[in-house]
């Protein structure tokens, strides 16, 4: 079912950002390049971290870095390299490029709700065990079952443990940034305004959610890459946020 969540995904983006952009007074040729290029540079970018972050198993040949595969994708790589994408491909058609990036951020974050339902029902992105009542028991031998034989052995070998949720924290996390960020837009009038408010308040919501999440990955990607990406994409965005505000404090 993942591969299915991840087409109504795409089909989700694109639809919104085509009409977003079109709204915005894009041409459909301009719309076509843009959205192309996007998509192929968030899926090249996304397979490229997940082997950084995963190198094992492609050495294992578990996962095959040039593949079309929906799975073997990690979300931030494919948003950093779609985000330089953009930087070029932005110049080149003669777009706004905040308020053409106000038009895809809230398209990306459906996409990222989409996702997240494919991965709470695949078993993929699952938490740490936990005791609270909210926790959710996969079925044995699932992912989060195999994880959990894993790091306790017998212990777990016939009872899968209840996990966190960590797929349902990203989609509140979604929701609550793209609330604060057409919350701050009102508010201030200023384009870039909802993308970077939305990329500090998702980017947070990673940063927290991490130490939820069962870690699959090697003690460097886990306790130092994942939480100085996510730290530092915050600390950028509240800096161009507020130099934007105060220079358009300024100009009034």
């Amino acid at each position: 079912m993942y591969p299915f969540f991840m087409l109504l995904s795409v089909i989700v983006v694109f639809s919104l950002s085509t009409v977003g952009l079109y709204k915005e007074g894009l041409n459909l040729n301009h719309i076509v390049i843009l959205l192309l290029t996007l998509t192929s540079g968030f899926f090249i970018g996304a397979r490229f971290l997940n082997y950084f972050v995963n190198n094992s198993l492609y050495h294992s040949k578990q996962h095959v870095l040039l593949s079309l595969s929906p799975l073997g994708l990690s979300l931030y790589g494919g948003i950093i390299l779609s985000a330089l994408v953009f930087l070029v491909i932005q110049k080149i058609i003669n777009v706004k490029f905040w308020r053409v990036l106000d038009v895809l951020i809230p398209s990306l974050g459906a996409g990222i709700i989409v996702i997240r339902i494919g991965c709470l029902n695949n078993g993929c992105c699952f938490g740490r065990i936990t005791s609270l009542p909210w926790g959710i028991t996969y079925p044995a031998l699932s992912n989060a079952h195999k994880f959990q034989i894993n790091q306790y052995g017998s212990m777990a070998l016939f009872f899968p443990q209840p996990v966190h949720p960590t797929q349902i924290y990203e989609i509140a996390g979604v929701f609550l940034a793209l609330v604060c960020g057409y919350y701050m837009h009102k508010k201030y009038h200023l384009s870039g305004t909802f993308s970077l408010i939305f990329t500090v308040i998702f980017s947070l919501t990673r940063l927290i959610n991490h130490y939820f999440r069962a870690q699959i990955y090697a003690p460097f990607v886990s306790n130092i890459f994942y939480p100085v990406l996510y730290s530092l994409i915050i600390l950028i965005s509240l800096m161009i946020f507020f130099r934007r505000i105060n220079t358009h404090a300024t100009s009034r």
